[in-house]
């Protein structure tokens, strides 16, 4: 998941009465709870496999990984690729007369580094006060292995399946699934199903499970200044430009100290917060104080706490630098004008901002502003997408979630971070549940999960299952 390594802890209102509500057969529950040392177990075997995309490794092992779950289930499992790594499809037969639903996960994980801040290797699963420690362990591995553990439940327990079940798991989400676009058009007619569960969600402190309606879009790039055509004794640099000071001052223009974004026009297109949508953002209350002081920071940006500062979260777009690289680096003093500067960085987009079009507003920017010379490189990303908070599925994940997690479901209007599931929602509404918390630290050193919200998770997308199978066939 493209997102930050923790996000504010927050606590809400319940959600609405169940509507949907029905016991599960009891079989199905024992063989969930019969299933967990193995699926741990599965977890653990996929966690091992450093399937990083932005290194080119494990890849081949992973999507063989996947094949062979897959094929344990009795699914019918592919392979499709469009010049990237593969996506691994499966799906079991139609249900005449029966609902469908798609999974949606990725197999590849952000790199380990810092590789010392890590507490045990991020290759080598361990189980540490109840947690299971690992790279992909939150993001996305935990997940994935959550939904299949379930469909394996109804195998066990010799139970059919009530509805289709799909997986669809790319191997390039976390470098922007530059090939995703072309994946789906090859796949325009099996990519088909009544409801997406997305890749990913957390839980709050006290154990409320989140529902997460839609993501940011992203757009990623480097801008890079270069200036001669060798790096130079430092005493030039009163009569050569320097990479560096010019790439400082490009970035200076984008963003004010007031986190004002400076690019005319950005703001334009932004699509207006839908009252729904904004009801929802104002039900969480965030403990601002609190939070802050678990990450390290004095306050949040701007000073913000309770609903304002979930609706920025939720509702605002970012510019954000992610590195910054050039001349000497290494221990001790070298007095050098180094001939290169670069700056990698990400845009969080909302609803209705194209990254093409925010791509030509900050070349126009960086040119009106004097830095003509400053190139952008490595462009890619993807839009923003939501579900609608009143579609009934909604209900339905939120009412199996409550069941699952015994504590009343918390409906978010999206996550934070950013996902290609624009692709799908064009398609079919869809919705993010999982197994993560507050404090999973995706994309940092020691992400982890609790052991227990593995097995609640499994819980939770057999309820989703089985509501979607009593539930009529036009929503």
């Amino acid at each position: 998941m493209m997102s930050g390594t923790e996000r504010p802890r927050l606590t809400v209102a319940r959600s609405p009465r169940p509507r949907y509500t029905a016991p599960m057969d009891r079989r199905l529950q024992e063989a969930a709870k019969a299933n967990e040392g193995w699926a741990l177990g599965l977890l653990k075997g996929f966690c091992r496999i450093p399937s990083v995309s932005a290194q080119r490794r494990g890849i081949r092992e992973a999507s063989d990984f996947l094949v062979m779950a897959f094929r344990d289930l009795g699914l019918r499992v592919r392979r499709v690729r469009c010049g990237g790594n593969p996506a691994v499809i499966a799906e079991s037969p139609p249900v005449p007369g029966g609902r469908s639903i798609l999974f949606y996960n990725h197999y590849d994980v952000q790199p380990p580094d810092p590789l010392d801040e890590w507490s045990s290797p991020p290759f080598d699963p361990a189980i540490r006060g109840g947690r299971l420690f690992a790279r992909g362990a939150a993001d996305d591995k935990g997940d994935f292995v959550a939904r299949v553990a379930a469909v394996h439940a109804y195998r066990k327990a010799g139970i059919p399946l009530p509805v289709q079940v799909k997986f669809f798991v790319e191997g390039e989400e976390e470098i922007g699934s530059p090939t995703l676009e072309s994946v789906a058009r090859r796949l325009s007619r099996w990519l088909q199903a009544d409801l997406c569960i997305w890749e990913s969600a957390s839980r709050s402190d006290d154990g409320r499970p989140h529902i997460e309606l839609g993501c940011k879009g992203i757009l990623h790039g480097e801008l890079v200044c270069r200036g001669a055509k060798t790096d130079l004794h430092s005493s030039r640099g009163v009569i050569v430009p320097s990479p560096l000071w010019r790439l400082v001052w490009a970035l200076a223009s984008i963003k004010g100290r007031d986190e004002r974004i400076a690019i005319r026009g950005f703001r334009d297109r932004l699509r207006p917060v839908t009252a729904a949508e904004r009801a929802l953002a104002a039900s969480f209350r965030p403990d601002a104080g609190g939070a802050a002081k678990r990450l390290g920071i004095g306050r949040f940006l701007l000073g913000l706490s309770g609903a304002r500062l979930a609706e920025r979260l939720f509702f605002e777009p970012a510019v954000n630098l992610n590195g910054l690289s050039g001349g000497y680096q290494g221990p001790g003093s070298k007095t050098v004008l180094p001939r290169e500067a670069r700056a990698k960085f990400d845009i969080r987009l909302v609803p209705d901002l194209e990254p093409a079009e925010i791509a030509r507003l900050l070349r126009r920017h960086l040119d009106r502003h004097g830095f003509r010379d400053v190139r952008l490189e490595d462009l890619h990303g993807y839009p923003a997408a939501r579900t609608a908070p009143d579609h009934p599925f909604v209900r339905l994940a939120a009412e199996a979630g409550t069941e699952a997690f015994g504590r009343p479901a918390l409906i978010q209007p999206t996550m934070a971070g950013s996902g290609p599931m624009h692709v799908f929602a064009r398609r079919m509404p869809c919705i993010g549940i999982g197994v993560g918390f507050g404090g999973s630290r995706i994309h940092a050193p020691d992400e982890s999960i609790h052991v227990a919200d593995l097995h609640r998770g499994t819980r939770h997308v057999l309820g989703v299952i089985e509501r979607l199978a009593r539930h009529g066939r036009n929503p």
